[in-house]
């Protein structure tokens, strides 16, 4: 209803200035393409016909309507009715400026489309590809330097000295797993905050997100270890 509004006024107006009274100028509006809107148009082109002041009649429709955006719309017509204007000049002004509106949101809505599915990639595709890979690496380079002893009495000419690795395999992965919770944590809140200006809004998203992050995660490693470990197990 509120989308075709604009079209709505913007031909009630052009009535007006082909000479049309106000009454005809609504009823001529109120077309079947702009249903369910077309019956309250009508329905106010017969009050203005029976002799209601325009003023009232318009009030009556928003009313009618129960739509915030159309009342804050109509209220503004009134406003330049009761300061002089011209209805025709009024109906026109307000059609534009409510396509302009419309358009500067679908826009934004676009834009902000974009943040959401970054911050989705980033953190529920994107951390868990790298962290998978950075805890297989930290296993593979475990299982080379724990048989670097077995090396230890050949000579080679490398200027390099190997130790074994330190860093604990449960201690990468549980880092990885606490880090995602955090960031999709975090990251919902961002994108409540972009979408509807509450980071509360967010929080909807969190477990999904988690699940897929973490997910993810698991299958990275368990596809990786399955492959790269067992060809470095098997080439010893």
């Amino acid at each position: 209803m509120e989308s075709v509004f604009p079209e709505v006024i913007s031909l009630m107006a052009s009535n007006l200035r082909s000479g049309m009274t106000i009454d005809k100028a609504f009823l001529l509006a109120a077309r079947p393409e702009f249903h369910p809107l077309d019956q309250e148009i009508l329905k106010t082109g017969k009050d203005i016909t029976t002799g209601q002041e325009i003023i009232f009649a318009l009030k009556k429709m928003s009313e009618r309507i129960e739509s915030e955006k159309i009342t804050r719309i109509v209220m503004l017509i009134i406003s330049g009715l009761k300061a002089g204007g011209n209805i025709s000049d009024l109906l026109e002004q307000t059609s534009r400026n409510m396509k302009e509106k419309e358009l500067l949101e679908k826009k934004s809505r676009s834009t902000i489309l974009m943040y959401v599915i970054f911050i989705f990639f980033a953190v529920g595709v994107g951390a868990p590809v790298l962290f998978g890979l950075s805890s297989v690496l930290v296993e593979v380079v475990i299982e080379l330097t724990s048989r670097l002893p077995h090396m230890a009495n050949t000579a080679t000419s490398f200027p390099l000295s190997f130790n074994s690795v330190s860093i604990s395999l449960n201690f990468v992965v549980y880092f990885a797993i606490i880090f995602m919770i955090f960031s999709d944590l975090i990251s919902c809140m961002v994108m409540g905050l972009v979408r509807k200006g509450d980071s509360k809004e967010g929080l909807k998203y969190f477990f999904p997100l988690v699940g897929a992050s973490l997910g993810l995660f698991f299958i990275i490693r368990a596809l990786l270890s399955k492959f790269i470990l067992t060809s470095i197990r098997g080439s010893f």
